[in-house]
C-alpha cells in the first residue's frame, strides 16, 4: 500500500470507530506544507453522513481570549469567562445536540494555536463520553504543551485512538 493509502485506511478506521459509537480523536500532526489540511479535507469528504463542524484555531495575537476555539466551533459559552467546569459542560451539550442527528466529525486546522482552556475542555469532554459517535481531528505542525496528553499522533498523517 502507498503511504496515502495507509494514511486514509487510518482515517477510515477512525471514522469507523466513531459512527460504532466510540469517541476517537485523530491526531494529525506534521511539518508545514505536509498535507494535514488536505487530510482533514479527506476526512470530511468520507464522513458524508457525519455532522462536520470545523474551525480554524487562530493565533494567539488574533484571539487571545479563553474558549476562543470552542467560540469558533459554535458552542455558547454564556458568559465572556464562564468556569471551567460550566466551559466543558457547555461543550458536551453541544455534542448532544450535533449526535442527535448523526456521528460528528469536529476538525480543528491549525490546533497548535487553540486556546489552552479550550483545549482543556475538549480533552475532558472526550474522556468522559461513552457511546457517543464523535471523532475530534485537529491537525497540527508540532505537539504543543496543551495537546501532550492526547494519544500518539499521525505523523504524515497514520494514525488515530480513543481517548485514555
Amino acid at each position: 500500500m502507498s503511504p496515502l493509502s495507509d494514511t486514509l485506511s487510518v482515517v477510515d478506521a477512525s471514522l469507523s470507530a466513531a459512527r460504532a459509537g466510540t469517541p476517537t480523536v485523530l491526531l494529525i500532526e506534521g511539518p508545514p506544507g505536509s498535507g494535514k489540511t488536505t487530510l482533514l479535507v479527506r476526512c470530511r469528504e468520507r464522513a458524508a453522513d457525519f455532522v462536520v463542524v470545523a474551525a480554524d484555531a487562530l493565533e494567539p495575537d488574533i484571539a487571545a481570549e479563553p474558549y476562543s476555539l470552542l467560540r469558533d466551533l459554535g458552542v455558547d459559552l454564556g458568559s465572556a469567562h464562564p468556569p471551567a467546569p460550566l466551559a466543558a459542560q457547555a461543550f458536551a451539550e453541544w455534542i448532544d445536540e450535533r449526535v442527535g442527528t448523526g456521528p460528528l466529525l469536529i476538525c480543528i486546522d491549525d490546533a497548535q494555536w487553540a486556546d489552552e482552556q479550550s483545549v482543556r475542555a475538549l480533552r475532558l469532554v472526550f474522556r468522559r463520553l461513552e457511546g457517543t459517535p464523535a471523532l475530534l481531528a485537529p491537525a497540527l505542525p508540532r505537539r504543543r504543551s496543551h495537546w501532550t496528553p492526547w494519544p500518539a499522533p499521525v505523523r504524515g498523517c497514520t494514525g488515530s485512538r480513543s481517548p485514555a
